[in-house]
Parts: C-alpha cells; structure tokens; sequence
C-alpha cells in the first residue's frame, strides 16, 4: 500500500489515466453506465485522500517497539554508543543519537532527489544552514552527500540555536526512511545546553498583575515527554489513547540556556520553550526578572495521550499583557500573600479621604491600584477590615463584608504575613470611589492557603519598594464609624 501511494502521489496523471480508463470500461455497462462512469471517478478522487495523509503520516510503530530515553533538567544524559557513519570532516564530535530518542518527520522531500532505493534506518548528518534564505534556524537532513529535506520549521527553532551555542556545523544520526517519507532523530544531549540553570528554577515566584488571558503554544514537547508524563501522574491523571488534559495549572517561566525563547516549567518539569514570535517580547521581560531573582509565574493547560507506546502532548501557556506583568505601585514589604481576583467589593468611608484617593488618579478617571486589608478594633471590642493603599488609609469595607475577610486576615497577621489585594480607583477631585477585585476567604481554597499562607516567607514572596503601614496591623480608630454605622452594627451583632 505505501508503494502504491507514493507511486500515485509522484504521477498524478499517470494515476488519472488509469482512472480514467477503469472508468470508461465500467461505463460501458448497459442501462446504469453513466452513473457508475460518474461513481469510480469520484471514488478515484476521494481516494487520493487517505493515500495523501497516509504519506503524510509519521512511520507508525507497533506498540511496545519503542522505549524513548528521557531526561531531566537535573540528569545528564548518559553517553550513548555511536553509530555506524560515513565520515564527515566537519563532525566535530556530539555524542551520536539514541535509536530510541524521539524522531520528527523530515519536511521539504518532494523538492529534492530522495533517496533511491533505500529503505530502513540509514546514518545521516544534520547541517546547520544559517544562511538560508528562507529560514535563519534552517537545518538540512543530508544522506552521504545528498540533501533530502530539512528539520520542520517548529524543531529548528530550537535545534539551530543549540548547535550555534555548541559551534556544531553537522551532526550526525539516524533516520528511517520508507518509500517518499523519513523520520530523523534528533539527539536529546544536544537540547540539554537550553534546560533552565536550576537557581533560576528556585526563583521567587512572581505572580502577575494583571489577568493571564493571551494564550500561545509552546514547541519542544516531544523532547520533554518524560517530563509531562511525570506531571500528570503527579496530578493523578493517568494516560491514556483517548488523550486527557489538566487546565490552570501554575507554570513559571525562567530564561533558557541564553536562548531567546522561555523555558516553560510546571511543577519542576521543563516541559518546552516558548518560542512564538508574537511572544518574543516576553524573553526581555524574563530576562530582567531573573536578574532580580524572580521567575513570572502563568497559566498552562497540558494536553497529553498515549501513541502506540510514546506520549504524545500539547501544551498552550496563558500570559498576561506585558503592561500588566508587574504591579501599578510598590508592594508591602516583607512577607505578603497576593489575593486571587474574585468578586467585585465596595470599599465605603472613602469621601473622609478624598485628597488621598484623588492623589492615586494621577490625573486619570481611573487607576489601578494595590491596597492591602487590616484588621481594626472599633467600639466594645467589635472588628472591622481598614483598607489602605500604599500605607494611607482610604476607607473600610461594611461590617458585613468585613466578616468574609477577617477570618483570613486574622490568620495572616498570626503569621507575620500582609494581605494585599486588586483594586481600582474611579473618579475625579470631587468625588472618587474605590472598588477592589478579590476572591473571599470562603472562596480560597485549602490548597492556596498552604502554599501562600503557610508557607509564605520573606524568601517566598516578591519584594517591592519599601513602605512602612502607618499603625500596627491591628489598631483602633474612631473615626471609622459614624453613628449610622454603629447602630447598623450593633443591630446586626445583637
């Protein structure tokens, strides 16, 4: 069968003669000859359809014949053994690839003379081409001295950067070769100069600002398939044919081995690198957080399945906009846990300070702002949540709402830990409001609470420019409550 496709996809007329011909024969039926003419040519026609995507295919494998090798960003690849291979006076000696390492198809073969007869697993070598025309990351696939196409565009994103870092012109490995397709290996050792430095990867987290809503897919999966499949057994997920996917999942990014392209890490496992063009402003702003400790903390959703014994995954990244990143003003110093966004709370009380609010607008008729959330004693022993912005109290919440803050601001405090939290200025000189944007603590969930609680240090969190709170995190104020507010209180309370 794979004779025959790639036959009728190099002589596409010599195929429609043919087809042709059958169906002039079956026309001649009496009576329904016309309509079966009509019916073998388009089943000529649609069968050119599976032939097509049959080539298009990679070589398949039975299931069991494949054991990839795998490494982390902790492991060094053992040294395989060589291969047999012509003799290359530019090789300059990279560790000849497993059998077992992953393969990607080689793209671009109907533009060149192929390779004969040939069939079966051949020594090829891997050449850097960085003054093509078409692609600066180009990679040719060369069988003696004859070229047979090129690694696909996505790989060589990754690969050519990698052999200019280790000076490499050629490499040499394997490929299968089956009719008019091949498959190339391309070694795992020669990835490994990109895997992240494991300081980068105990950075403090930085979560961003502003919500992670531009989704990109990130390239290199199938060099990192150990990995994934190591992440989603620790998520409980177990793989499968049909294919099952985790969403959300907390990803950091950090710079990889100078390349300009993130590396993508989930749950310790380097899974890929970001390497879309649209996300290539994202590397400068990595770049300048590594250099303050700190690695940007995303969204990822990974997609993964079982192929005849291989893992085969997908995995998209959600960003944040670049202006979004970081926060629009300094952060509380020492430690600090920064509340998801959630319901949209009213902050009331803010008229009494209405310089200190329009001061936050800058001029603007709104801006984002970063307020934190303390616990005030007012009258009989009663609390209530004090909301200020950089250290200067600008208003509190109702006693109502007040209720579904204080259990964890409470908890916070017991732990040395501020609670910070998204919020908006809105208005004018005259009169300006203040809204904040922030789960509850009903809404938390255990797990959140144990990793930026509990664990919160000054190690842990992201240290902005220094402020110092005007009062203690528990204090007393008067001025808060108006008798209206009392009363509402006390009649609530009783």
């Amino acid at each position: 069968m794979d004779r025959f496709a790639a036959w009728a996809m190099r002589h596409p007329w010599w195929y429609w003669f043919a087809a042709i011909m059958v169906s002039i024969l079956i026309g001649n039926v009496p009576g329904i000859g016309p309509l079966l003419f009509i019916a073998a040519l388009f089943a000529a026609g649609m069968w050119r359809v599976p032939l097509r995507r049959r080539l298009q295919n990679p070589v398949a494998r039975p299931a069991g014949q494949i054991q990839p090798q795998y490494f982390t960003t902790q492991q060094q690849p053992p040294a395989p053994a060589p291969v047999a291979s012509h003799s290359d006076p530019m090789d300059v000696g990279l560790p000849s690839a497993l059998p077992d390492e992953p393969t990607v198809p080689v793209v671009g073969v109907q533009h060149y003379s192929g390779w004969g007869n040939r069939r079966g697993r051949h020594t090829v070598t891997l050449v850097r081409e960085p003054r093509n025309e078409y692609d600066p990351n180009a990679i040719a696939v060369t069988l003696g001295t004859r070229k047979i196409g090129h690694v696909p565009r996505e790989r060589a994103v990754l690969a050519a950067p990698a052999m200019d870092q280790a000076n490499l012109k050629t490499i040499q490995t394997v490929a299968t070769l089956d009719d008019y397709r091949a498959e190339v290996v391309l070694p795992a050792a020669l990835f490994m100069s990109l895997a992240p430095a494991g300081d980068a990867v105990a950075f403090a987290p930085l979560v961003p600002w502003g919500r992670c809503i531009n989704t990109f897919e990130i390239e290199g999966e199938a060099d990192h398939r150990g990995e994934i499949a190591r992440l989603m057994a620790s998520r409980g997920v177990t793989l499968g044919v049909e294919g099952t996917s985790v969403k959300d999942v907390p990803a950091h990014l950090v710079p990889s081995g100078g390349l300009r392209a993130p590396a993508v890490v989930v749950a310790g496992e380097w899974v890929g690198n970001l390497t879309d063009p649209q996300a290539a402003n994202y590397a400068t702003v990595v770049a300048e957080l590594a250099q303050r400790g700190l690695k940007l903390e995303v969204q990822a959703n990974v997609w993964a399945r079982i192929d005849y014994g291989t893992v085969r995954a997908n995995v998209k990244v959600k960003l944040p906009s670049l202006s979004e990143i970081e926060a629009p003003g300094p952060m509380p110093s020492g430690a600090y846990v920064l509340l998801p966004r959630g319901s949209v709370v009213q902050v009331t009380g803010e008229e009494r300070y209405l310089n200190e609010v329009a001061a936050l607008l800058n001029g603007n008729n709104e801006h984002p702002v970063v307020a934190t959330l303390h616990v005030a004693s007012i009258a009989k022993g009663k609390e209530r949540i004090e909301v200020r912005v950089y250290g200067d109290v600008i208003g509190q919440l109702t006693p109502y709402m007040s209720e579904n803050f204080l259990p964890l601001v409470k908890l916070c405090d017991e732990e040395g830990i501020s609670v910070a939290c998204h919020a908006l200025v809105k208005g004018n000189q005259i009169k300006a409001d203040i809204v904040l944007d922030t789960a509850k603590a009903g809404d938390l969930s255990d797990g959140w609470i144990s990793e930026h609680v509990y664990r919160a240090t000054d190690a842990d969190c992201v240290a902005g420019p220094d402020f110092s709170p005007p009062a203690p995190a528990v204090v007393v104020r008067e001025d808060m409550w108006t008798e209206e507010d009392l009363g509402e209180f006390v009649e609530r309370e009783s």
